[in-house]
Formats: structure tokens, sequence, C-alpha cells
């Protein structure tokens, strides 16, 4: 190991400890002792961390659907509307023994078009037929079994024709993710329930629940906007009744129910109704690969293959080329598609039709129920594409402005358009509805900002990247970003250099896409993730006893004013200027580290110079005369200030956005 590395080891552990330190997780300071115990293990740290106490961690077994004792039957969907374009809804009961029932369902403009069953006798699948010509009100739906009768219930509505809602996002949206446990707490009641697997709160654990809610977020929508976000799209806010490590949503335990710990269904669609009002759309994170192990139809399966069962726990490969690899081989596009992430998270096997029906209706429901704008698909790779082109193919015919963007976490531009342009998937989609999350554009960026230039490398990457456009059907709107909840944070990526942040955010607010930041990027949140906890911190002001509160700018230090107004500026001018929208893309061959690059149509342009270098670099503008002719004024668009544009100077690492004027 170099003594550069080891330098950068030394620098990496101590900013982990700073971060725990402050987070409450070290107990750093306190005078030594000859009796002080002997210190805790990494993995034992950790264990601490992740498992409450008395908490074992899962342990794998092989499902099977034998019929359990239903202490809560139900109904899913329990509501539906009347004049959806499919007219047909299946509908879920989960009672005892009711397999082979007698239905009695009399409602003038529904009808039953069949019952059926599966392996486990506690589950009941009705396929209604809702008339156009229907009126609202509760269906009583009627099972007679072993001789006695119990009564569900469909209630149904009229849509609002007149709310604004599916909208889908555009150009000219600014997408702000925010992870709900840590970004605020507005509603300190529903912190803790005594009905739920892991009660309490305590912040100074990264992976337990730290109360955060959808309160939180509604009281600090009026901040997001006016930092210039118009899109909210939070990490999953459905039920997690999870033993432990419930906080982050990904393992879902209810699909018609958010957490109560966040809120209720009403609250969501409160803040999805709120955000409209205000100008926003919401963008809502949905996972179809795997659930919670204590999800109620994972802890009595009604078939035992509606999830990918094994003799043996079996864990993904995760490698996505078995999906295209004409030499792959079928062995490992098993391994890859049918194996778990985790011991608690069981993998669903979307190929079972019942299961597939019940995933696209719960996607119908949500945007019916809280008109959100958008889906964000986790781990879109893992899931079985047949079933997502189905999936895809019911939103857009329901719903056609919706925006649909996927977690397509690979390697290379052919491999991330494969799951979205690929021929199989453009005989349903086209060029609409369905754009990945740009993760080799993340590539790019980080490799520009945190490597000189090379043949390859460096700022080089970013202009190869793009170059490589064509292989995507419509890359303007693929979703581009900096960092996210699962990896390390910007500023922490970039050496915590304050310039190469606001060379990343310039590059985000400009480049062609629709950009997504991560919350706290503007106000210089750090953090490595390793572990994901690192990067999951609380937004310091959303809690009562927080002792700043950065969402104020008296609570905000001077650096941090400084990131908030640089990105609060260069957001709002996006969203005010066409040109960063919808605008043409050229990019000139980056020299010396200096990339070079313009939006423009026929009545704007703005000139963007990103500085990648360690030195002062001076700029021969001459070379861009292909874009700027006709231009005879530039404006510095973050301090309004004129430019020279004779005597250009780059500082270090610095990015300039520049508007031409006539």
């Amino acid at each position: 190991m170099t003594k550069k590395h080891t330098l950068s080891k030394l620098i990496l552990l101590l900013t982990t400890l700073s971060i725990f330190s402050a987070c409450g997780l070290l107990n750093i300071g306190k005078s030594a002792s000859a009796s002080k115990p002997k210190e805790k293990t990494k993995e034992e740290l950790e264990a601490e961390q992740r498992h409450p106490t008395g908490v074992e961690p899962p342990v794998y077994k092989q499902m099977n659907a034998r019929a359990g004792t239903v202490t809560k039957p139900r109904i899913e969907p329990s509501l539906w509307w009347i004049g959806m374009k499919n007219p047909i809804v299946e509908v879920i009961i989960y009672d005892q023994n009711i397999k082979g029932a007698v239905v009695e369902l009399n409602y003038p403009g529904v009808r039953v078009v069949s019952q059926s069953g599966l392996e486990n006798p506690n589950y009941l699948f009705l396929e209604l037929e809702i008339s156009p010509t229907a009126l609202p009100g509760d269906v009583n739906i009627l099972i007679k079994s072993e001789a006695k009768y119990t009564k569900h219930k469909l209630t149904l509505k009229n849509r609002d024709v007149n709310r604004i809602y599916a909208q889908g996002l555009s150009q000219a949206d600014f997408v702000y993710l925010a992870m709900p446990d840590r970004f605020a707490n507005g509603d300190t009641q529903n912190d803790t329930y005594d009905d739920m697997q892991q009660r309490g709160t305590d912040r100074k654990k990264m992976f337990f629940r730290h109360g955060g809610d959808l309160q939180g977020v509604i009281s600090h929508l009026d901040y997001l906007k006016d930092l210039g976000v118009t899109t909210l799209w939070l990490n999953p806010v459905l039920e997690n009744n999870q033993a432990y490590e419930s906080y982050h949503g990904y393992a879902i335990t209810d699909h018609y129910n958010v957490d109560k710990r966040f809120g209720t269904n009403a609250l969501y669609s409160d803040l999805v109704t709120t955000s409209h009002k205000k100008g926003m759309k919401v963008m809502k994170d949905m996972i179809f690969n795997h659930v919670g192990n204590e999800h109620y139809f994972i802890k009595d399966l009604p078939a035992t293959d509606w999830i990918h069962n094994h003799s043996e726990f079996k864990r993904s490969n995760y490698r996505d080329q078995v999906h295209y690899d004409p030499y792959g081989a079928e062995a490992d596009k098993t391994v890859m598609l049918e194996g778990w992430f985790d011991k608690h998270m069981p993998d669903l096997n979307q190929k079972n039709p019942k299961l597939a029906r019940y995933l696209i209706q719960n996607s119908i429901w949500w945007i019916e129920y809280s008109g959100i704008d958008a889906y964000r698909v986790d781990t879109y790779p893992y899931n079985d594409l047949e079933f997502m082109r189905n999936w895809s193919k019911a939103i857009l015919e329901e719903y056609p402005n919706f925006y649909i963007c996927v977690e397509s976490w690979v390697t290379g531009v052919s491999n991330q358009a494969y799951f979205t342009n690929s021929p199989t998937m453009q005989t349903i989609f086209g060029n609409r509805g369905i754009y990945p999350i740009d993760f080799q554009t993340n590539y790019a960026i980080n490799d520009a900002l945190t490597k000189p230039q090379g043949w390859q490398d460096g700022v080089m990457k970013m202009y190869a990247t793009l170059a490589s456009d064509y292989l995507q059907n419509n890359p303007q709107k693929n979703l581009i970003f900096l960092d996210n909840h699962d990896m390390s944070r910007a500023l922490s990526t970039f050496n915590n250099d304050d310039d190469k942040l606001k060379s990343g955010i310039a590059w985000l607010l400009t480049s062609r896409g629709i950009p997504q930041m991560y919350y706290g990027t503007e106000i210089l949140m750090k953090g490595i993730s390793n572990p994901d906890g690192y990067v999951r911190f609380d937004f310091p002001g959303g809690w009562k006893d927080d002792k700043s509160n950065k969402f104020s700018s008296r609570g905000r230090n001077r650096e941090e004013n400084d990131m908030y107004n640089f990105v609060k500026k260069l957001a709002n001018y996006r969203k005010n200027t066409t040109v960063l929208q919808t605008g043409k893309l050229m990019q000139f061959i980056p020299q010396d580290g200096v990339y070079t690059y313009f939006r423009y149509d026929d009545n704007a342009c703005v000139m963007v110079v990103m500085n990648t270098s360690d030195k002062v670099q001076k700029l021969d503008v001459q070379r861009f005369t292909e874009r700027t002719n006709g231009y005879s004024k530039f404006k510095n668009v973050i301090t309004d200030k004129a430019v020279n544009m004779l005597n250009l100077k780059l500082e270090k690492y610095q990015t300039l956005v520049i508007e031409c004027q006539r």
C-alpha cells in the first residue's frame, strides 16, 4: 500500500469517527481508566447498531402454502373506482378456509366474472366487472363457507375528473430525494406504537427509527419550493412492520397502507395535494422484487410459488448481464432473478399471474387514490422483465402522461439502455413513459471531479458517456444525479471540496436530463456509504431538540448558506430558462481538464465551462464560435456580472454558467 493510499485510509477513518461522534454514535473524549472495558470489534458495533436487544437476525427456511390461522381477515383492494379504462378488478379476500366458498353479491352494475383459489384455502380471488353506470357505495360481498356467512366490503367511488394528477415529469423538473425517517419529525405522537415489531426511536443508532414522518415533510415544502425544487421523491412510506432496520422502507409488509409511524393514507394524499397546490409534483418509490418477511401474504403464503422458494438460502449474484448475454448460462440468470437480497426480504415470483395482477392493481390504486405523478422502480434488473413490461403497459394505458424511472444500477451505457429500449421494450413503450436513473453520467461526473484528465479518464469519461447517447431512446428524460441514499454523499466523494461540489451541482442543473438531488446536499451534508447509515443522517433542524436549524438561513453557517444560495440561484434560473430544459446539447472535447458545453435553441444559449484540473486555466473562446457567433454580451448566471470572454480565466475546480446575450 502506498503512502498516498495509507493517508487516504487515515482521512476516511478520521472522517467516519467524526461523523459517529457528531451523531452520538461514539463516546469520544472521556478520560481513560485502567478499568476501561475491552473495545468492541467493528462487527460487534455494527450488530449493536443494527439489532435491537433480544432480536436475532432471521433464519432462512423454505416455506409452503399450508393454511395458517387468520387473525385479521382482509379484502384487497377495499376501495376502487367507477369509470376506469379497465373495468375489471381482481379482489383478494383473506379469511379462514374460504377457498371454494359460495359468493353472494347483489349490487347494480357489479358482477362476479370469476372466482378462484390457490393452494392455500385461506385465499379467495374474485374477478369483478365494474360497469360505468354503477353508483358509488359499499358493495357487500357475502362469503358462505363451513355453514357460516362472513361479510367483506368493497367501496366504490367516482373518479375525480377535475383533479390535477398523474402529470408525469419533464425536463423542467428538479427532483429532491428525501428519506422520511431522517428528514423531519412533524408529529411526535406517531413515533412509536405498541403493536409494531420495532418500538420507540433512537437517534443515536443509525439503523433504528429516528421519528421523521410525512407531517415533517409537509411542514417543509416551502423550504423546498424556495430552493427551486419542483418534484419530491420520498423513499418508500408503506408499512415496514419488521423487527429491525425498518426505517428505510424497502421491506414492505402492507401494500395498501402507509406505515403509521409516518402517518396515514389520508395524510399521504394531503402531501400530494398540498404539493400540487404549491406547483410541485410527487414521485413514489415502488418495490416489486421483494417484500419484508412479516408481510401477511408471506407468513401465510397463498401458493408455494408466490415467492422464489429454495431448499436453502440463495442470494442473487447481482449480474445484470444475464439478461442480454448471448453466451450466458441459464443457471446464472436463475440465480440473478430468483436469488434473495437478504434473509428478511423474500424474493417475489412475478411469473405467478395472481401476484403479478396484485402488484399491477396496487400501483394503479396508489395513483388514483393519492394523485401522484411518477414512480421510481427499485432494483429494476432483478425483476421479471415480462412482468415489468405488462406493469408499465397497464400504468401508461390508464395514465398516458405518467413518468416512470427505473433503478438500473449497472455499468455501461449499453447495459443501461437495454432495460428501457431493448427491442422487446420498444414494442410496448416506443420513446415514452419509462426512463433509466442515469448511473452512467453519475460515474462520469465522479470521475471528472476526482481524477485528472486522461485519454479515457477524468472528465473525458463525461464526454464519452454523453457521446454514447445514441444508444438511448430519449436521454433528455433520464434522471441524472450526484448521489442518493445508497451511495457516498457527493461532498465526501469530492474530497470535501466545496468548489468541486458546486461544479457537480452546476453540471446537474445544466446538462441534459431531469436533475435529482439528495436531501442535505444543499447544506453540505457528508457521509461515506460504509455502511449506508452514514449517508442517512438526520437533517439538522428537523427535530425540536436539534441544536441548530439548517432549514433557516440563521441556523446555517457561512459555507452552508453559500452552498444553499448557489443551488437556489441555479435551480430557480433553470426553472425559468427554457433552453436549460428542452434546448439541444453541444459538447466540445475537453482540453487540459476543461470541459465546455452549450445548451441552445433558436432563441437562447447557455455556455457551461468546467475546470476539473487543479490549475488556473485560461480559455481560448475562439474555439467555440460555432455556438457563440451572434452573441455580443455574456453574463455569469450566479453573480449576474458581465463576463469578459477575451480574458476568461477559471480557478481550479471552478465551473462557470454563462448566459449568452445578443
